[in-house]
């Protein structure tokens, strides 16, 4: 019994069509897994920054408690607010924050054993309020990414 030359020719097809799909399909899976990770990257990432932009925030005030408003605003007028620093790892005195030289953060510039540039910027808005912008900004899949937030320090009455 001879197999008929179409039927061969068909069961070929048939093969092509199968291989093609199957390529189709793991593209898809191996693309929706890439961007999967991707997401998840991005997911953590930006939380990190949120805890790093926190941890920020509490330093600030935290100064502004040990100084006394009066000397934590006459500290940041003295800078010429609104004013940009670079803050790489946080002064742990008074003193050191005191002896901050304002500044942007270069790319290379970055929280230790991180990928995270933190800035804060001082902004006096009033002799008694001023505004602390807090930025966190890294490179994600070759994109800069940032995450900000805005918080207000008043005089305690």
């Amino acid at each position: 019994m001879r197999k008929n030359c179409s039927e061969s020719g068909q069961t070929l097809i048939e093969i092509l069509i199968a291989i093609t799909l199957i390529v189709f399909v793991l593209t898809s899976l191996a693309s929706g897994l890439s961007l999967g990770v991707r997401n998840s990257r991005f997911s953590a990432n930006a939380s990190t920054a949120k805890d790093r932009i926190t941890e920020a925030q509490e330093w600030v005030r935290s100064v502004e408690n040990q100084a006394g408003w009066e000397s934590f605003y006459q500290m940041v007028s003295a800078d010429n607010p609104p004013v940009t620093y670079c803050l790489t790892s946080l002064p742990t005195s008074v003193q050191e924050f005191d002896a901050l030289i304002g500044s942007n953060c270069l790319p290379s510039e970055t929280i230790p054993n991180t990928v995270f540039s933190r800035a804060m910027t001082l902004t006096v808005v009033s002799p008694t309020a001023i505004d602390s912008l807090v930025t966190i900004s890294w490179i994600d899949s070759g994109k800069a990414q940032s995450v900000s937030t805005t918080t207000r320090l008043t005089q305690h009455e």
